[in-house]
């Protein structure tokens, strides 16, 4: 991934916290090669969705495992953005003003479905006695599952230079719960930044949430 400028941030849709707890879906991510090793400072935590419930329970979530990183975080719609979507102008004044180094965007970046095959638990009839099991191969029954999937990308960047420092994205689905998927996104965020040195030494595992 290219570096990119600090953007101006608006509602691009839902954003979509639907990842299994459990899920063997991968953050894809890259970093600034300057940037590896030189843990954050003061951090702005922003999310970009129509849903305000969303937005600040994935803010505060992720503002309270950078603390326990030993990271300041703080939620922008919780404390100091009234009103959507913002103008990059009024975004970067916002953090100038309050002293942040830098600000971490999370939003949707595309939409897709995907179709899965699902088991079923019923068995055929005539595996109710041992002869049908002996006359027949046992073949359950299965259907087909439509999911909506979701591109979530996750940036970090320098207030002072507006200069992208790392970026994550990953695939997901709407077949999970909010409350668990929320975790499993943050939790995938700071594991990487915690890998690229971008959080500070010895924070042990503040991504379990």
């Amino acid at each position: 991934m290219k570096r990119r400028d600090l953007p101006a941030v608006g509602m691009f849709g839902t954003l979509l916290l639907s990842l299994a707890c459990a899920s063997t879906a991968r953050l894809h991510s890259w970093a600034d090669p300057e940037a590896v090793g030189r843990p954050i400072g003061r951090t702005a935590v922003l999310a970009a969705g129509d849903s305000p419930f969303a937005v600040l329970r994935y803010e505060s979530t992720l503002v309270d495992v950078l603390g326990r990183a030993g990271v300041v975080g703080v939620s922008l719609h919780a404390s100091l953005i009234s009103a959507d979507p913002i103008s990059r102008r009024h975004l970067i004044e916002v953090l100038e003003r309050s002293r942040f180094d830098s600000i971490i965007v999370t939003r949707l970046t595309a939409a897709k479905n995907r179709a899965q095959v699902v088991p079923s638990d019923a068995y055929p009839d005539y595996c109710d006695t041992f002869y049908g099991y002996y006359a027949h191969a046992i073949d359950t029954a299965t259907y087909a599952e439509n999911l909506s999937g979701y591109d979530l990308e996750a940036s970090l960047y320098d207030v002072k230079t507006k200069r992208a420092l790392w970026r994550g994205r990953r695939s997901v689905y709407d077949d999970r719960s909010e409350e668990c998927n929320v975790k499993a996104v943050i939790r995938d965020v700071v594991r990487d930044l915690r890998k690229k040195g971008l959080l500070p030494a010895g924070s042990g595992r503040p991504e379990e949430t």
